[in-house]
């Protein structure tokens, strides 16, 4: 470390070379590729198993579903923990895997045995097996207006493809907004008058909405692919829906003996805005813009600090260089920041605001050994040689130190 210390001061070009480049470069990197984030990005260890089993209690769902699944996976390598949850139409099984397995293979192995499971109900959805993604929420756009429900939700879609379409956007989710739901209303009265049951309108209403490949017909000119398109989508998919047929071949179809009804999920739901606008609320960048102030203004602050009260003690020359090396250890940070592919979030802007201070003393304490050289009657060169080489080890092992405390937060 000392013969680096003593190489570049005596070859002033390219110590100021690299001082340069580092604040171009640096610079470059801070305003252009560092990404911008509230939180940082960490690595999620969980995977969710969930299966939708509508029209089930709770009850039926941990029998049915939750149970099952925990059966096949619970033995898995890997898995630390493991958690269910079983509702009203849907369950779900969490695994949380433990630190040092690839969470590839191990979502491997779960979808694996999952897909061997052939005891669900018929009635049950196919299972999803995903590994957990954390996902930040930039800013919530809220539309409001005089409109219905369809009327809004479709403005709400419209406006979603427009922002995903968006440079830098790479999620955008609708909330607060019911699903689309076919309602299928019998009476029991009705099912007596045309001597049906309720599991015969489900089986028509299963069979007769699908999308179903029949294969394909060789020819001359190749093989054309048979496939029929008849999944029922709207009102008046479903009330064509044949349910029966009578002897004299007239027909009885879902419109004659049910009420069908084209529109929400009937889950409750609730949302008041001010006015008639598309607005926005919730906006989380401003925290990661006020973190930037406060590093902003800190720096600035401390450098302008350094560079008065060093001048007054010390030669102003020297207080602007060691002044200098606040903003170059920060361009310098950006550089690594780049190029080890950490974002600028709230966590690391806290480093940067408590190492704005390390960064201050060790200067101070430099320049000001280096200025005791000068006084005992050594040249400019060689107290900056000796001053420096002589404090270094002690700023070197007080920055360690500061690491070491820290280090473990990262965990």
């Amino acid at each position: 470390m000392h013969k680096l210390i003593e190489w570049f001061t005596r070859n002033g070009v390219a110590a100021n070379l690299l001082m340069f480049a580092i604040l171009l470069t640096g610079g470059y990197m801070a305003f252009k590729k560092v990404v911008l984030r509230e939180w940082p990005d960490y690595l999620q260890r969980e995977i969710e198993i969930s299966v939708i089993y509508r029209g089930s209690t709770p009850a039926e769902v941990e029998e049915s579903i939750v149970m099952r699944l925990e059966e096949a996976v619970f033995d898995v390598a890997g898995i630390k923990e493991m958690g269910s949850r079983a509702g009203e139409g849907s369950g779900s099984v969490t695994l949380l895997i433990e630190d040092g397995y690839d969470m590839g293979e191990v979502l491997d192995q779960v979808k694996d045995r999952v897909d061997a499971i052939n005891t669900f109900p018929v009635e049950a959805e196919r299972p999803r097996v995903n590994l957990d993604t954390f996902t930040e929420r930039l800013i919530a756009v809220v539309i409001s207006g005089n409109l219905n429900e369809r009327d809004l939700k479709r403005l709400g879609e419209n406006v979603r493809d427009d922002l995903t379409s968006l440079p830098n956007i790479t999620m955008v989710n609708l909330k607060v907004a019911r699903p689309y739901e076919i309602g299928i209303e019998v009476s029991e009265e009705t099912l007596k008058r045309h001597g049906l049951t309720f599991d015969q309108i489900v089986s028509a209403v299963r069979s007769s909405s699908i999308n179903l490949s029949a294969g394909s017909v060789r020819t001359e000119g190749g093989d054309i692919l048979l496939r029929t398109t008849n999944q029922a989508y709207n009102y008046e998919d479903f009330s064509k829906i044949v349910v029966f047929t009578r002897s004299d071949g007239t027909r009885l179809t879902l419109a004659d003996i049910a009420t069908v009804n084209d529109g929400f999920d009937e889950t409750p739901l609730i949302s008041n805005y001010n006015g008639v606008e598309l607005s926005y609320w919730s906006d989380d960048s401003e925290r990661v813009k006020q973190r930037l102030s406060t590093l902003a203004s800190s720096a600035l602050m401390g450098f302008f600090l350094v560079l008065i009260i060093l001048s007054l003690f010390l030669r102003p020359s020297l207080a602007f260089w060691v002044s200098l090396g606040i903003p170059v250890a920060f361009s310098g940070a950006f550089i690594l920041l780049y190029l080890w592919d950490v974002s600028l979030n709230l966590s690391t802007l806290f480093a940067f605001i408590l190492v704005l201070g390390i960064v201050v003393d060790d200067a101070i304490v430099t320049g000001e050994n280096v200025f005791l050289w000068m006084q005992r009657g050594s040249d400019p060169l060689e107290a900056s040689i000796k001053g420096t080489q002589e404090v270094a080890i002690p700023v070197v092992f007080g920055v360690l130190t500061t690491i070491v405390a820290f280090y473990p937060l990262q965990a």
